[in-house]
């Protein structure tokens, strides 16, 4: 009976320690993004406040608000598709290293920030480049 009992509790644990990560993991998307259309500036000083701008303040606010020791990962994402012509940065994020990462539009509005649902098939995965990052930060 003890040893029931304890496995329940562990499972309670684990059940808990889980919805809170995913929601600490939501609540960071909301307030980084709120946060982003907020401070948004022209931060390459191109005369336009575009897509760089909003990745790059994106990934700087996303890091200056994620808790320390936690694995909450964000990069910087450039589609390029010859197809069609769409040229984009964006962001990926996750919540840690095993997680799935989620490819979002920093220019969009929590909580409708899915890169599929806001450019529809303007967007196409396949043309992602990746490692952009270091690219960009220069500009903070």
């Amino acid at each position: 009976m003890k040893k029931q009992v304890f496995v329940f509790i562990l499972w309670l644990f684990c059940l808990f320690n889980t919805y809170s990560e995913e929601s600490d993991f939501l609540k960071t998307l909301s307030t980084v993004s709120s946060m982003t259309h907020k401070k948004v500036y022209d931060i390459d000083c191109n005369n336009k406040i575009n897509c760089i701008d909003y990745a790059v303040i994106y990934k700087s606010l996303w890091d200056s608000n994620c808790a320390p020791g936690h694995t909450m990962n964000c990069e910087i994402v450039r589609n390029k598709n010859p197809e069609n012509g769409f040229h984009h940065l964006f962001i990926r994020v996750r919540s840690d290293y095993q997680s799935q990462w989620y490819y979002i539009e920093p220019q969009a509005k929590y909580p409708n920030i899915d890169m599929v649902k806001y450019w529809g098939t303007r967007y196409n995965f396949m043309y992602n480049i990746y490692g952009e990052t270091y690219v960009w930060v220069r500009f903070l």
